[in-house]
């Protein structure tokens, strides 16, 4: 009997013939490449973490610069806050005393009634009703009166009660004009202008 061989030669397969040794060989290799590669990763990332470290560092150094400066300008502002303060009560006080002493150098004749006057008006005050300017001449004989009010039915009950003070005896007011505030319409704006019904002159 002939046999006959059908296969080629390149399609036979192939038997790689590789010892303990060589297997061991590139396991360490291969163990020796990986680990380098590993230790490479980890010197990275150290470098990369020493680096946030040195940058939350220098973060905490310039947070603690700024708390600073913050706490510096808020005390001046408190400062000017105080100077302006002072200066304001200071320009008040000089007012009050200029006007202490202009009425006590009599420049305003009778001083009495004009004084009286005033009393008059710090003793008669209405709840809803205030006087934003009063006028005063001619040593109480001629007065005018500006204010605003809630209501419209307190106007004459105050200047009922006004009418009971001796300054105003013999006071009566003949002009008033009243209009309606218009950004706020449930308030009044009233004018109100005297007239004495005797003779004070000589």
């Amino acid at each position: 009997m002939q046999q006959v061989n059908l296969y080629q030669e390149e399609l036979k397969t192939v038997k790689l013939n590789y010892s303990a040794l060589m297997l061991t060989q590139l396991s360490i290799i291969l163990l020796i490449v990986f680990s380098a590669a590993a230790g490479f990763r980890y010197f990275q990332l150290q470098q990369h973490q020493n680096s946030l470290v040195e940058k939350q560092q220098k973060q905490k150094v310039v947070m603690a610069e700024l708390q600073k400066i913050q706490a510096e300008l808020s005390l001046r502002k408190k400062d000017a806050a105080l100077a302006k303060r002072i200066m304001d009560k200071t320009k008040e006080l000089s007012n009050k005393q200029k006007v202490v002493g202009i009425l006590s150098r009599d420049e305003f004749g009778n001083t009495k009634g004009f004084i009286e006057h005033i009393s008059g008006f710090a003793r008669q005050r209405t709840e809803g009703l205030w006087l934003t300017q009063i006028r005063i001449a001619g040593g109480g004989t001629n007065i005018s009166l500006q204010g605003t009010t809630s209501k419209a039915e307190l106007l004459p009950r105050y200047l009922q009660r006004l009418s009971a003070e001796k300054a105003f005896a013999g006071t009566e007011f003949q002009s008033l004009v009243m209009t309606r505030q218009e950004k706020k319409k449930q308030w009044l704006n009233f004018s109100l202008q005297n007239k004495r019904t005797d003779d004070t002159a000589p």
